[in-house]
C-alpha cells in the first residue's frame, strides 16, 4: 500500500491524498484544465469487463494543448484502485484493431495501393507518459468541485451539474493532478474494480466546452454486447484507392455526422481473446492472450494454458483486485473464490488483468468488442447502457468493396529526384570507368562574390542542384577523397542553408558545406532544398579527368611551334 496523507475536508467531502510512485495506469472521467478558451485534444482508451459481482474498468487519458490537467475518475464506494500497466489495453488494441484488405477484383487500367493495411486507433496518442504527484478520493460533487478549483482548475456550470448527477447515482470520485514541461502528455493506466451494476459505461463526465475528445472502448462481456446509440459503417461502403483504404476517413465522417456522441462498432469477436485472426490476403492479427503475455518469460506456456480452457463451459471463480493504490470507503470488499475453474488459469507471472476480466463468467461465452466515439467541443458524453446483442460478429479483418480508380501514384524511390542536367550548365560528360571524377561547384552570392569547392571522388553522379540562398564572401576548399567534409573560411558559408533551415535535425549551429546526416532530408524546410547525396555530388559543371599529353604529342607540338616561324621567314625573303 502506498503511503497516504489525510487532508482536511473541503465542504462536505472527505479527501485522501497519496504520493504516487511510477507504475502504470489510466481511467475515463472528466479532464479539467487551468484555463478555458483554447481547444484541448483529449484521447481516452478504456476497457470494461462486466461481471456478476460488479465490473472492472481500465483507462488512460492523454491531452494536447495544456501542460496541466486534473483527471476526475468516477468510482463506486468500496472500489479498489491499482496502477495496471499498459500491456492489457495495448493487447486489446492489437487484437481488435481493423485490418483492411483491398477489393478482390481490380478494374482494367486501375492502379490501387497494395494491401492489406492496418488502421489507426481513433484514440491514438504518442504523447509521453507522466505520473501524478498525488491523488484525492472525494465523497461528493461539492467537494470534487471545490478541490479542483482550489488546485487552479476550471469547473464550469455544465461540468458541475454533471458531477452532481453522477454523485446522485451513487458514484464517488478520484482526482489525479498531473503536470508536464510539455503541452502534450498522457496518464499512466488506472484499473478500478467495484461492486454494483457493471452494465454501464461511465462517460457522462467526458467532454466540455473546450475539449475535443476521441475515445476507444473495449467491452469484455458474456455474449455479444450492444451500446445504446450505436452506428455502423454501411455494408459495402469501404473503398480502396491508390492511397489505400478509406476506413479512417469514413469513420471520422460517420461519427462527426451525429448530432450527439455516437458509438461505432469497429470489431466484435468471441475467438479473438484466445485465438489469432487470419488475414486472407496475408498476415495474422494476434489474439488478446498472445499480445498480453508476450512480455513474460513463460508466455508460451501461459498462452497454451488459457487456450486449453477457451471452450470450457465452466464458470470462472471470483478474482479480486489488490487495491494497492487506494480503496474507496464504503461497501464490503470483493470475496475471492476458486469456483469451477480457478481464475489463476488466466494469469501469467505478475499479469492478472485477464483473470479479473474473466472472473465470474463462463469461458466459452467470453467476447470482446471494440467501439469508437467522438465528443466534439461543446458536447458532453453520456453514461451508456451495455446490453446483450443478437447482431452477428464483426471480424477485425475487413474487405474493401469499392475500387476507386485514379491517377497512378508517384513512384516511391530510395531518395529525392532532381534534374539530370542543370538548366544553365553544359551537358554532363558521358560516364566512363577510367579514372576518378573531379567535381566543381560554383555559387554566386548576392554581392557577386563566388564560392567554389573541388573534391575528387571515384564515383560519378549525373545530377544537378541549385541553391536559393546567397553567400557573403569568396571561399574555397578542396579534398582528395570521397565523402570528406568541406571547410569554409571564417565569417563565410558555402552551405545551401544554415542550421536554422532544419526542423531540429542538426545540432550544429555553425555554417558548413556538409550534407548533414540522414535526418536532414525528412526535416528540411522548403527554403533549403539541400539534398542528401553521396560525397560532393552537387555541381554546375563536372570534368572527367583524363590522361595528360604523351611525349610524342609534346614533340609534335614543339616541331610545329618551330617550323611555322621558319616557314613564314622563308616566304618573306622570297617576296623580297
Amino acid at each position: 500500500m502506498l503511503p497516504r496523507t489525510p487532508l482536511r475536508a473541503l465542504a462536505s467531502a472527505s479527501l485522501l491524498v497519496s504520493l504516487l510512485v511510477p507504475g502504470a495506469a489510466r481511467a475515463a472521467g472528466a479532464v479539467l484544465t487551468p484555463t478555458a478558451g483554447a481547444t484541448h485534444e483529449v484521447r481516452i482508451d478504456m476497457a470494461i469487463a462486466a461481471r456478476p459481482e460488479g465490473s472492472v474498468r481500465w483507462a488512460r487519458a492523454s491531452i494536447k494543448g495544456s501542460s496541466r490537467m486534473m483527471w476526475l475518475v468516477p468510482v463506486r464506494p468500496g472500489a479498489a484502485a491499482d496502477w495496471s500497466g499498459d500491456a492489457w489495453l495495448d493487447a486489446l488494441d492489437a487484437a481488435t484493431r481493423p485490418i483492411v484488405m483491398r477489393p478482390t477484383t481490380t478494374p482494367p487500367g486501375c492502379t490501387l495501393a497494395s494491401g492489406p493495411v492496418g488502421t489507426t486507433s481513433f484514440s491514438a496518442s504518442a504523447a509521453p507518459r507522466k505520473w501524478p504527484a498525488s491523488f484525492a478520493v472525494l465523497d461528493d460533487a461539492i467537494g470534487a468541485r471545490a478541490y479542483a478549483v482550489s488546485r487552479g482548475f476550471m469547473v464550469d456550470a455544465a461540468t458541475a451539474e454533471r458531477l452532481a448527477a453522477v454523485n446522485a447515482a451513487g458514484w464517488m470520485f478520484i482526482a489525479f493532478e498531473l503536470s508536464s514541461d510539455v503541452s502534450a502528455f498522457r496518464t499512466p493506466a488506472l484499473r478500478v474494480e467495484d461492486t454494483g451494476a457493471g452494465d454501464v459505461l461511465p462517460f457522462a463526465l467526458v467532454g466540455g466546452a473546450s475539449t475535443d475528445t476521441q475515445a476507444t472502448v473495449f467491452v469484455v462481456s458474456s455474449g455479444r454486447a450492444a451500446l445504446s446509440g450505436a452506428v455502423e459503417l454501411p455494408a459495402g461502403s469501404l473503398s480502396w484507392s491508390s492511397a489505400g483504404s478509406s476506413y479512417e476517413v469514413d469513420r471520422q465522417k460517420l461519427l462527426g455526422a451525429s448530432a450527439t456522441p455516437a458509438w461505432m462498432r469497429e470489431s466484435d469477436s468471441a475467438a479473438a481473446i484466445f485465438f489469432p485472426t487470419t488475414v486472407v490476403d496475408g498476415g495474422i492479427i494476434p489474439s488478446v492472450v498472445e499480445a498480453y503475455f508476450a512480455s513474460q518469460a513463460q508466455a508460451t506456456a501461459c498462452v497454451a494454458a488459457t487456450r486449453s480452457a477457451a471452450t470450457s463451459s465452466k464458470r470462472v471463480g471470483t478474482a479480486c483486485a489488490a487495491g494497492a493504490l487506494t480503496r474507496a470507503p464504503g461497501a464490503s470488499p470483493c470475496a475471492a473464490n476458486e469456483g469451477e475453474l480457478s481464475p489463476s488459469t488466466f494469469s501469467c507471472g505478475t499479469l492478472d488483468d485477464l483473470a479479473l476480466a474473466m472472473s465470474g463468467r463462463v469461458v466459452s461465452e467470453a467476447t470482446v468488442s471494440r467501439w469508437a466515439t467522438w465528443v466534439k467541443p461543446g458536447a458532453r458524453g453520456l453514461d451508456t447502457q451495455i446490453a446483450p446483442s443478437a447482431a452477428a460478429g464483426k471480424s477485425a479483418a475487413l474487405r474493401a468493396s469499392v475500387a476507386e480508380c485514379g491517377p497512378a501514384p508517384v513512384p516511391v524511390t530510395p531518395g529525392p529526384t532532381w534534374p539530370a542536367t542543370p538548366p544553365t550548365s553544359s551537358p554532363a560528360p558521358p560516364v566512363t570507368d577510367d579514372g576518378p571524377t573531379t567535381t566543381v561547384r560554383r555559387t554566386e552570392s548576392c554581392s557577386g562574390s563566388t564560392s567554389s569547392t573541388v573534391s575528387t571522388s571515384d564515383d560519378y553522379y549525373d545530377d544537378g542542384y541549385y541553391g536559393e540562398g546567397c553567400g557573403g564572401s569568396t571561399s574555397s576548399s578542396s579534398s582528395g577523397s570521397s565523402g570528406s567534409s568541406d571547410s569554409s573560411g571564417s565569417g563565410s558559408s558555402d552551405s545551401w542553408g544554415s542550421s536554422d533551415d532544419y526542423d531540429d535535425t542538426s545540432s550544429d549551429d555553425s555554417s558548413s558545406d556538409s550534407w548533414g546526416d540522414a535526418d536532414d532530408w525528412d526535416g528540411m524546410s522548403p527554403k533549403a532544398k539541400k539534398l542528401k547525396l553521396k560525397g560532393h555530388t552537387t555541381l554546375d559543371r563536372k570534368h572527367k579527368r583524363g590522361r595528360g599529353p604523351s611525349p610524342l604529342s609534346r614533340a609534335a607540338f614543339a616541331f610545329v611551334a618551330l617550323a611555322l616561324p621558319l616557314r613564314r621567314a622563308k616566304k618573306w625573303l622570297e617576296r623580297r
